[in-house]
């Protein structure tokens, strides 16, 4: 575990890995992205880090695109996150649950699935909302409109996070009060205990074989 430099507390983060890997052919890249070099780069700190993180250009890089980087994360223990569900469709989060993620950083599109909405739910994947974020990146058409309550009424499991809170201009507590607008209080109440519940503590068994497979 990685030490603060300012107590004896352990502390830890999420390794992120980018989907936009290269700026060269679309077969240079997707030799780039079988290679793996960005999380064999991680997975060499694995002691210090509490899952692995996939970000980017989720409707010009599919999820699956990055499969091998992901069993390899999945055989070193740490569990897995990936943004889908924002910039792309609900087609994205199905491409996203093929890796056997624990959560997906936004996925409020999920919305415009019902089917989505009931394997999540029943999966207990959560996703990660960040209300003024949503909204600023057109994933949500407003904040009125967030897809939020849709999201806990079909029992989907969501934890409020601020994503980039200099660039939103928010913190937590103030996506606390967004969120209150838009749901009762026994739901924003099942909010906060789904982020305590949805922290990294037990990695899903992934084996050396092929992932899930998942059928939208």
């Amino acid at each position: 575990m990685l030490s603060s430099s300012r107590s004896a507390m352990p502390s830890a983060a999420p390794g992120c890995r980018s989907r936009s890997v290269s700026s060269g052919s679309s077969s240079a890249t997707r030799d780039r992205i079988l290679r793996c070099p960005q999380i064999r780069r991680l997975l060499r700190h694995k002691d210090a880090l509490v899952g692995v993180d996939l970000a980017g250009d989720e409707a010009g890089y599919p999820a699956t695109l990055f499969a091998p980087a992901f069993r390899l994360a999945h055989e070193g223990g740490l569990p897995v996150t990936i943004h889908a569900g924002e910039a792309a469709g609900p087609d994205s989060v199905w491409d996203a649950l093929r890796l056997a993620p624990r959560r997906i950083g936004h996925g409020v599109r999920s919305a415009e699935d019902p089917r989505l909405l009931d394997h999540l739910a029943a999966s207990g994947v959560t996703l990660e909302v960040a209300i003024t974020s949503n909204v600023q990146t057109g994933a949500a058409r407003s904040r009125a409109e967030h897809q939020l309550a849709a999201l806990v009424a079909a029992g989907v499991s969501v934890a409020l996070c601020t994503d980039n809170p200099v660039v939103s201009d928010t913190r937590l507590s103030r996506e606390y009060e967004l969120a209150g607008d838009l749901v009762d209080a026994a739901s924003l109440d099942l909010i906060r205990q789904s982020a305590l519940a949805a922290r990294f503590t037990s990695p899903p068994r992934v084996g050396s074989g092929d992932l899930p497979p998942i059928a939208p």
